[in-house]
């Protein structure tokens, strides 16, 4: 399919292109909309094309989509288009004869011979139509698949019509391929390009489609090089490194636990009962008797001793008195208690002590001294060139690209970010003089620069006078007179306006008055009208002309003095106009007696103090927010540093690393293509701090992002995202220090690192080409339209994404290769003691040798290899 992206006068002005260059698509003038444009001009351009999209006949609409198509060109390109998609648009030139005489013979009803076919009228017509509906297209934001498809349509047209007028099959299908996809359509100029909107995302150079040279590599091998240190060890000495590590780690628990229940009860019972009695007799007796018996014996193991006495005494006297009294007392008290104490106390200390000692065997007991030559490490890479063909290239370059990847690598004991300190800056610092100064010392991208002072808007107008009337004569005519209103730049308004008007005056058949020798008379004559002019500028600014003085309203014969004006210039000069305009400029010109009058006006217009001030604030916002995530960053380092404490830098593998820089530099792509410094991502997890109880998916959020996300993420081939660092100087001077020694194990992460800048190439994946260039003027994912589906060529299956991001594309051509000696920070103990050579030297070799060398055949000064 021929790329949008394939013709850069869709986006930049027209290039000429002359003669019959195949290269180029020639579209024509267009039809009705095209026409319609030009009369149009800017101001209602949109509109007009969406109106003219949704009012397409449906044979357009049928050969745009699906429906029925009745036109028989429009059938042809629609039924030539799928044939030529499923044979990869390279054809034989034979199939491709035999398919196209075929399709015109059923659908003209009769015999095609294609040398000798010549399509016609109704042909002319859908092609216009087709032009139309492009350029219609092109203006309409939401219509970026209509363009894709109409210039494809157009681009099977082209094919067509190339056949038909060389009267001749084609070469082979390579030239078929390349007529198909690389022929960039002419639109019709004017309008275009001047009428279509400004790119939103600008690039290094513009994005074209050209064949993409990806440089791939490998690691090989490693290769000792030069001498890093020599040690040496004398007779008798022995040289010992010793390094102490210690690691103590102390842990105190102390834990306390204490527990007491008391359960206690009572429950107490009283009950008394007393009788009393008294007898009062005379008698009175006394008995009184003793006894006791005391027995003792043996029953086995047991002693028995029993004793047994009485006592009674009896007494009775006149006077008795007895008494009874029963008292029962019940009292229970049961006492339930429980304590229990518990108490926990845990302590724990753990020192770890780790004592390393590197001693090199350098100990030497014997009579003769030791070295030890130490050599660094190079790695040694292969590389290789791959050609992907026809690929759209976005071009970019970004400043210090390690920064990030250098603070997350980076001792975790040493701050990589100074404090930003206060922001100081106020609107009032913020001048045309010191906007990229600040934007730079703040490190903001996507700052804008301010409008200019002062813009010129330069206009023609051109009105003409109504058609005389054929007659006797008239008395007065209709004016040619120009009513309209010049647009103004928005934020602008106009002060100064020169005005050069040119009248011609208007020949005709005139009735006029004359004064003579004392008679006053009418008399009818053919002669050229005086011209009287009045101009208006928004009603503040008027002129008035009358020609050559002549009070009559008939210029005189060529008998009198007085002469006929055929072309009248009339210049203002530069007037200031009393007050500013904004928006519109009224221009009304009357010219009386003319049959047509030409106003050309030049408006200088300066930048409002509004617009002015509403940029400096823009520019300031930008700047706080700069400085706010700058704040935000050195905190989060600070509070990261005191979690982790000192610790040594941990590299991981050069896999690893490429993976991290292919990482880095797509988020930095992705930044720039969404106009946003810093890049936030498109966060759609929202945690307890945001007010939920939980962390949990914002649906919504997700929703809105997966598209764009998708988007991107798919319409880029970032396997061949292709870079090249360039050095530390192009860094900021504060960064240079740091940057000229960092050093890692992998040279490409140094390499990376180090870098003041770096210039990067990602291409567009080719069915995703013309969704990109939409994105490159609109900001649109998908064209304006919705994600393609499953039976769409943009689909992008899982499966395939997935292999993308394991591999390259599989259509690249090896090229060249090559191998580079990279240098490592790694050291090596050489087997020998003797002073190394170059075994790969490439430079002066036979015959180009030196005339007296130093080193001889790569052996020493004693002649030792």
């Amino acid at each position: 399919m021929t790329d949008l992206a394939a013709f850069r006068m869709n986006r930049a002005p027209m290039r000429a292109v002359t003669g019959d260059d195949e290269r180029y698509l020639r579209l024509g003038d267009g039809g009705p909309f095209v026409a319609a444009l030009k009369e149009l001009g800017e101001r209602r351009a949109e509109g007009l094309a969406a109106d003219h999209l949704g009012e397409l006949s449906p044979d357009l609409a049928g050969v745009l989509g699906d429906g029925p198509v009745g036109n028989w060109f429009l059938r042809v390109l629609r039924e030539l288009d799928g044939w030529l998609t499923e044979r990869g648009n390279a054809p034989e030139p034979e199939a491709f004869d035999e398919y196209l005489a075929k399709l015109l013979t059923m659908l003209l009803d009769r015999e095609i011979d294609l040398d000798r076919f010549t399509p016609g009228e109704d042909a002319d017509a859908a092609w216009d139509a087709l032009v139309d509906v492009l350029c219609a297209a092109l203006l309409v934001t939401s219509a970026g698949r209509t363009a894709q498809r109409a210039t494809r349509l157009l681009a099977v047209g082209g094919l067509v019509a190339v056949r038909l007028e060389r009267c001749g099959a084609f070469e082979s299908a390579e030239e078929v391929y390349e007529l198909l996809r690389h022929r960039a359509p002419l639109l019709p100029s004017p309008p275009f390009p001047g009428i279509l909107p400004d790119r939103r995302v600008r690039l290094v150079r513009e994005a074209t489609v050209s064949d993409l040279y990806v440089v791939r590599s490998e690691w090989r091998c490693y290769e000792a090089g030069e001498i890093a240190e020599i040690t040496n060890v004398l007779a008798g000495e022995k040289l010992e490194y010793r390094r102490l590590s210690i690691d103590e780690h102390e842990l105190t628990e102390l834990r306390s636990e204490e527990r007491a229940t008391v359960d206690e009860q009572s429950d107490e019972l009283r009950e008394q009962t007393e009788l009393s009695e008294e007898t009062q007799r005379q008698v009175q007796l006394a008995v009184q008797a003793d006894g006791q018996v005391t027995t003792s014996g043996q029953y086995g193991p047991t002693q028995v001793d029993t004793t047994v006495g009485a006592s009674a005494d009896f007494s009775v006297s006149d006077a008795v008195r007895r008494a009874t009294r029963l008292a029962r007392e019940s009292v229970h008290k049961a006492v339930a208690r429980v304590e229990n104490r518990r108490r926990t106390e845990r302590t724990e200390r753990t020192l770890s002590r780790t004592e390393v000692t590197d001693a090199h065997t350098l100990d030497n007991p014997g009579p003769g001294h030791v070295r030890g030559v130490y050599r660094w490490v190079d790695r040694v890479d292969r590389y290789q060139v791959f050609r992907y063909p026809d690929r759209l290239q976005l071009e970019f370059q970004f400043p210090e690209p390690g920064n990030a990847l250098r603070r997350l690598l980076a001792a975790p004991d040493q701050a990589t970010l100074d404090d930003p300190g206060d922001f100081t800056v106020t609107v009032e610092e913020i001048t045309r003089d010191s906007w990229a100064r600040l934007a730079g010392e703040h490190q903001v991208l996507g700052v804008v620069a301010p409008q200019e002072e002062t813009v010129t808007v330069s206009v023609t107008l051109h009105g003409d006078s109504s058609t005389l009337t054929k007659g006797e004569g008239t008395w007065s005519l209709a004016p040619a007179s120009v009513n309209e209103e010049i647009a103004l730049p928005p934020g602008y308004q106009a002060e100064h306006v020169e005005l050069e008007l040119q009248a011609n005056p208007q020949l005709g058949k005139f009735v006029r008055e004359y004064t003579d020798a004392g008679k006053d008379g009418v008399e009818t004559i053919d002669r050229f009208h005086a011209i009287a002019v009045t101009a208006s500028l928004a009603g503040l600014t008027e002129w008035d002309f009358h020609g050559n003085g002549i009070d009559n309203t008939i210029q005189a014969d060529g008998t009198q003095r007085k002469q006929a004006t055929y072309a009248w210039k009339l210049p203002t000069g530069k007037q200031q106009l009393p007050r500013p305009v904004r928006d519109r400029l009224p221009v009304t010109v009357v010219a009386a007696g003319a049959e047509s009058v030409t106003a050309s006006a030049l408006v200088t217009c300066r930048l409002t103090e509004e617009s002015y001030q509403n940029w400096r604030q823009g520019v300031y916002d930008l700047l706080l927010a700069a400085h706010q995530q700058a704040v935000q960053e050195y905190r989060e380092e600070q509070a990261r540093l005191a979690l982790r404490g000192a610790a040594a830098l941990r590299e991981r593998s050069p896999s690893r690393h490429r993976q991290m820089i292919q990482e880095e530099l797509r988020r930095l792509v992705i930044a720039w293509l969404t106009g946003e410094s810093p890049f936030k991502g498109r966060p759609a997890v929202r945690t307890a701090g945001d007010g939920h109880p939980d962390e949990h998916t914002d649906v919504a959020a997700s929703l809105d992002a997966a598209t764009e996300i998708q988007f991107l993420e798919q319409a880029f081939e970032w396997q061949n995202l292709v870079y090249v660092c360039y050095p530390y100087y192009w860094a900021r001077p504060a960064e240079w220090d740091e940057l000229r020694v960092l050093d890692a194990g992998d040279p490409a992460l140094a390499q990376f690192l180090r870098a003041g800048s770096v210039r990067v190439v990602v291409p567009a994946r080719p069915s995703l080409q013309e969704a990109v260039e939409h994105w490159l003027t609109f900001r649109q994912p998908w064209s304006g339209g919705a994600p393609p589906m499953p039976d769409d060529k943009a689909y992008l299956s899982l499966a395939q994404e997935i292999r993308d991001q394991l591999a390259p594309p599989a259509d690249g051509e090896p090229g060249e290769s090559w191998e580079v000696r990279l240098p490592t920070a790694f050291r090596w103990l050489d087997e020998t003691a003797e002073l190394p050579h170059n075994p790969r030297a490439t430079l002066g070799l036979p015959p180009h040798q030196p005339a007296n060398p130093i080193c001889l055949n790569g052996t020493d000064h004693a002649g030792r290899p």
